[in-house]
């Protein structure tokens, strides 16, 4: 399977050495939302300065959470951002990512061992629609959810 490391497609890739990075940021629920933004600008940060602030991404949810973080750690923690114009859209890789993580994959304790080391100066996260569990039909908390259930157990 060709990955963005391996393409040669003309888009804008990281400018800067990826080793240099350190995991200063947690961030819990590596969502579209998340790499679209905050990702994001602190992509545009490593472009303008010589900053040294990578992000560490956690998923907690089974499935499609741990999916993306096999895809992402099998493109070297790179992804593509479309950012569309009235006349144009550029793309972009993005390289503010230095690990990424999922309780499956790494255990409870190496997502709390990555939250509690001396670099990491932010733990932020993002809660969207799917993580509020609402019901659709009458945005009341969802009390048949699965992830409900068990909390409430």
């Amino acid at each position: 399977m060709t990955t963005i490391v391996d393409s040669n497609l003309p888009v804008a890739r990281p400018s800067w050495d990826h080793s240099r990075l350190e995991s200063r940021i947690v961030h819990l629920g590596c969502g579209a939302f998340h790499r679209a933004h905050q990702a994001l600008y602190t992509h545009h940060l490593l472009e303008s300065t010589d900053s040294d602030w990578g992000i560490c991404e956690v998923n907690l949810m089974p499935g499609n959470d741990r999916v993306l973080i096999e895809n992402l750690k099998k493109q070297q923690l790179l992804y593509t951002v479309a950012e569309k114009g009235a006349e144009s859209t550029e793309l972009k890789i993005i390289g503010s990512m230095k690990e990424a993580l999922h309780p499956e994959i790494d255990g409870c304790e190496g997502i709390l061992n990555a939250m509690a080391r001396p670099q990491t100066a932010i733990v932020s996260l993002t809660v969207t629609e799917k993580g509020y569990c609402a019901d659709a039909a009458s945005g009341q908390l969802d009390l048949n959810n699965p992830l409900i259930k068990h909390d409430l157990e």
